[in-house]
């Protein structure tokens, strides 16, 4: 009689290394989900004006942001001090800061009144315009307490004769309540709307005096 023999120890190493590859995988957890957070404009309240707006369109440009701060993750530095900036790899915003922070300074300055038109865009000719930059917008969970900081150069520019009529440096922060991505995203909110209130009041301030620049050579 002629027995014939198989030899199965390669399909059953196989059939041991899928199990024991399907046992691996699902005992993997699953990855965390990129979570997108925006800068919220919902408590913009209207101001009211002490001194007629100034007569005149302004035209805000959008904000200008240099190396990470230019995308869209939500940026930390640790310790506060440190050279290196990192970017949270599953939290995201919506939109760009810049883009964002843009569109709440325009929001905000409709809301006081501080000029009879404001505007986003420039397909009509302005009479002023506001342009600037976002140096820093950033979380900082290793200070005591945990803060969110920003840092905006904006200057207002008459577009006619490219003149300097006002600029300031805007160096904010807001703390933290909990060590929680929706604590640090609210306290960004925050901070962006402490931020465009301070911009519009001192815009009112300057609409007061309306200060020119010294002509060159006096």
């Amino acid at each position: 009689m002629n027995c014939r023999t198989r030899n199965i120890w390669p399909h059953r190493a196989c059939l041991s290394l899928s199990l024991s590859l399907l046992i691996s995988c699902s005992s993997t957890p699953p990855a965390e989900p990129v979570r997108y957070y925006t800068l919220d404009a919902d408590n913009l309240e209207p101001q009211p004006a002490r001194t007629p707006p100034i007569c005149g369109t302004l035209h805000v440009t959008r904000l200008t942001a240099r190396g990470l701060l230019g995308g869209r993750a939500l940026l930390y530095r640790a310790p506060d001090d440190s050279p290196e900036i990192q970017a949270y790899p599953r939290y995201l915003w919506q939109e760009p800061i810049a883009s964002a922070m843009t569109n709440l300074l325009v929001d905000q300055l409709r809301a006081a009144q501080v000029f009879t038109q404001v505007t986003a865009t420039g397909r009509t000719q302005t009479d002023y315009r506001l342009e600037g930059e976002i140096e820093r917008y950033e979380h900082q969970p290793l200070h005591r307490p945990p803060r969110v900081r920003a840092s905006i150069e904006l200057a207002l520019i008459r577009p006619r004769d490219r003149a300097l009529l006002w600029s300031r440096n805007y160096v904010l922060e807001e703390p933290v309540g909990e060590r929680t991505a929706t604590a640090m995203v609210l306290a960004f909110n925050r901070l962006a709307l402490a931020l465009t209130q301070q911009v519009s009041a001192d815009l009112r301030m300057w609409s007061q005096s309306r200060l020119e620049p010294i002509p060159k050579g006096r």
